[in-house]
């Protein structure tokens, strides 16, 4: 998380490494741990990852924020343990945010 907090902003995103990660990374749930992103930039993760990723840093939830439904898929497209990870437009998020002082 210390290096998601040293990236300076406004910056350029750079065609490789965390950013880019950050930006480009697509949940597939066909995929178990990380593998290739037909997009041709970063990789894709299955579940296990976000998992993994919620448990190390104390986390609940992972939003994505840059996918956009199809008018075909009314319905939100990943889920974890049964909760939605793109709200579908429609639908509100709300979120209590605090911060945690380890």
């Amino acid at each position: 998380m210390e290096e998601i907090r040293r990236i300076i902003r406004p910056t350029d995103v750079p065609d490789t490494g965390l950013l880019c990660d950050l930006l480009w990374s697509d949940h597939d749930k066909e995929v178990k741990g990380w593998g290739e992103n037909d997009r041709g930039v970063s990789f894709t993760f299955g579940g296990d990852v976000v998992s993994k990723f919620l448990n190390r840093h104390d986390l609940d939830l992972v939003c994505r924020g840059h996918q956009i439904l199809k008018p075909a898929d009314k319905k939100p497209l990943y889920k974890y343990q049964g909760r939605p990870l793109t709200p579908q437009e429609s639908q509100s998020l709300t979120m209590n945010l605090k911060t945690h002082k380890k």
